[in-house]
């Protein structure tokens, strides 16, 4: 049975990602796949993190694959500083994932269905240590995408 192209997925809700204005450097964006260290947490550092979870994937009769799924992108701030700035990113990163758009690119189609942004969680280092604290911006999404032949 033919897939979903997971990596044209990962490019597509990337390339909608990278239009958030105020989106660190490149340098401070985790993808799956992709060598990353995080930076030591001085104040006003923020970094995001990038999960993509396929839960579901079919064949249609129509000569479709359907997947549906979630996108979670973790925006981390250090745990000493305040919450400010990760705050207007997560809001950003979630406005530009809204419900009810589509994104399209390499055949894909995606139907935002949901977006939601939950509280703080803590990242406390093997000593107890909090030196990252993290909101996340999850996106809840159905694919279409012809089936190649």
């Amino acid at each position: 049975m033919a897939m979903l192209n997971e990596s044209a997925l990962r490019r597509l809700f990337r390339a909608r990602l990278k239009t958030v204005s105020t989106l660190p450097p490149e340098a401070r964006l985790a993808w799956e796949g992709r060598s990353f260290t995080p930076p030591d947490p001085n104040p006003g550092d923020l970094w995001v993190r990038e999960f993509v979870s396929i839960l579901g994937e079919s064949k249609s009769s129509t000569g479709f694959i359907e997947a549906t799924g979630t996108t979670t992108y973790a925006v981390f701030t250090p745990g000493t500083g305040g919450t400010e700035d990760a705050d207007a990113l997560a809001q950003a990163v979630a406005e530009a994932f809204e419900a009810g758009q589509s994104l399209t690119a390499d055949g894909l189609t995606a139907i935002i269905e949901r977006t939601e942004r939950a509280p703080y969680r803590d990242s406390a280092d093997d000593r107890g240590s909090s030196l990252w604290i993290f909101k996340t911006v999850t996106i809840r999404w159905r694919v279409f995408t012809p089936v190649s032949s």
